[in-house]
């Protein structure tokens, strides 16, 4: 298939227990050549959640494990965004170089470290480690949707994320109907991100009659919810950026390219923060501008899905190169190998 290639990343949700185990162990070099640019790389990439130190393994222990990964959003985000950095310079081994970089919510930020063109991994880790935004404000009590909803203190409140198969019009007419409850993400022309209050968002689903996932250990973000610490999250993501020559990047929140610059890539992920994003558009827009295949980095499958439903018959190659539930390294040889029967260059030397 001819056409450029995209990198893609995911966004918080498709974490799994032992996430980059099995590809740490195939292939140490990757790990030990970001172990020397990193003072805290084990803490960096939560390592103690994702691949947890025991002395009893009873019937529970896996349970257990991925209770712990979701207690904490750090885990997730930091977990996330390093295991895409893992698979983006694993793909590089192999002659994989992509053109432009997609990033669905947290893959925005993931894409950027991964690419290198945000480099001070040190920073943000001390940075976010000092924040309150990922304890109090934006999970926890929640504080910052408190303020922007207008709830008071005492009032019991659970935030809980679904994806809905259901239009993106239908889902916006319902919402409405629930004071707690947005619209966050349209994924496909089919299939939407909600969240809010647990018994409204149960409510929503109800009425619509539809299908639902719900997704642990995501923020109160992609709304108005964040509009209280609006600064405070746009300063977080402000960093120096040196990107590649000749790489495009692509903001989820305005779904379409732009100059990357330390002002711009704050401003895209505060953007998407703050109102929500349509992905459609940024991959219809990437196809407008040559894209033809998109690697989904990891980890798991969500962009390939999403892709796959919104091009459809049209040509293109959609692969992830990082499973879940199964062998990593069986994942990854089997996308390199649907790039070499697509007669995209491989090295594998």
């Amino acid at each position: 298939i001819k056409g450029s290639l995209a990198a893609v990343f995911p966004g918080s949700g498709n974490h799994y227990l032992g996430m980059g185990r099995d590809i740490g162990l195939q292939w140490p070099e990757i790990l030990t050549n970001m172990d020397q640019d990193a003072d805290y790389l084990k803490t960096q990439f939560a390592a103690h959640a994702y691949v947890p130190y025991r002395t009893s393994w009873g019937r529970e222990w896996q349970a257990s494990a991925e209770k712990h990964i979701v207690s904490d959003p750090l885990h997730t985000i930091f977990g996330q965004v390093m295991h895409g950095s893992v698979m983006y310079d694993l793909a590089a081994r192999f002659n994989i170089l992509p053109k432009a970089i997609i990033g669905y919510s947290l893959g925005e930020s993931a894409g950027l470290f991964a690419s290198h063109a945000w480099k001070d991994r040190e920073r943000m880790l001390a940075r976010m480690l000092k924040s309150d935004l990922f304890k109090i404000e934006l999970t926890g009590p929640c504080n910052s949707l408190r303020k922007a909803w207008e709830l008071p203190e005492n009032h019991p409140f659970e935030w809980k994320v679904a994806v809905v198969n259901c239009p993106a019009p239908k889902v916006a007419a319902v919402v409405q109907s629930y004071a707690h409850t947005r619209l966050l993400i349209v994924n496909t022309p089919f299939e939407c991100v909600i969240g809010g209050e647990k018994e409204q968002i149960k409510a929503v689903i109800e009425t619509l009659e539809s299908e639902a996932v719900f997704l642990d250990g995501v923020v109160t973000v992609h709304c108005d919810a964040l509009q209280p610490v609006a600064d405070a999250y746009r300063a977080l993501h402000e960093l120096p950026t040196d990107p590649p020559k000749d790489m495009t990047y692509y903001s989820c929140a305005w779904g379409r390219s732009y100059p990357l610059s330390s002002k711009q890539a704050a401003d895209s992920i505060l953007t998407q923060a703050m109102q929500g994003f349509d992905f459609t558009r940024s991959i219809e827009q990437a196809y407008a501008d040559g894209v033809r295949v998109f690697v989904e980095m990891g980890p798991y499958s969500s962009c390939t899905r999403m892709i796959k439903t919104i091009l459809k018959d049209r040509a293109h190659v959609a692969i992830s190169l990082s499973g879940r539930g199964g062998d990593e390294v069986y994942t990854f040889l089997k996308g390199l190998g649907k790039l070499i029967s697509e007669r995209i260059p491989v090295d594998l030397t």
